[in-house]
């Protein structure tokens, strides 16, 4: 398996995921999984996963319709770190991150690729099985999960 070193973040604002810092990731993982094209042929969606709470959001236009490569300008406003202007996206909370959901369970970047890599087709629509110990949990919107320290939360 080979794994990438670290994407290159820029020297401003490099804890939040802008437009910017996505563009770069495209770069970095480009001709792999894990890129939106490169991922999807698998049946993986372009998701973004705010490490804070665990709640996984798929990435989705600004009028909510799934949208095929990761954009920010549908993440729901608790996300949201800055904004324009004119009201759109600048930037997201430095606790998310960009990566892609498959068979409910969300990966980085890096272990979406990773997965194609080493992953054997497996005919059917579940895409194969997933190790849970290479990714974290899918949270469906609005399902009640248990939270850390046995508090409950719903998720949007």
């Amino acid at each position: 398996m080979t794994t990438l070193q670290p994407v290159p973040l820029p020297t401003t604002d490099h804890r939040s995921l802008s437009s910017q810092v996505l563009d770069l990731e495209n770069q970095h993982f480009d001709g792999t999984a894990g890129v939106s094209s490169g991922s999807r042929p698998l049946g993986f969606r372009p998701a973004f996963l705010d490490q804070r709470s665990g709640a996984v959001h798929l990435s989705r236009f600004a009028d909510g319709r799934p949208a095929p490569v990761h954009l920010l300008a549908g993440v729901p406003a608790e996300l949201v770190a800055r904004r324009t202007r004119n009201g759109q996206v600048a930037a997201l909370k430095p606790s998310v991150v960009a990566g892609f959901v498959l068979d409910e369970r969300f990966y980085t970047r890096q272990q979406a690729a990773d997965f194609a890599a080493t992953a054997q087709p497996t005919p059917g629509p579940d895409h194969g099985s997933v190790d849970p110990r290479r990714s974290v949990p899918f949270i469906r919107s609005g399902q009640t999960v248990r939270a850390p320290r046995d508090k409950y939360r719903r998720y949007s």
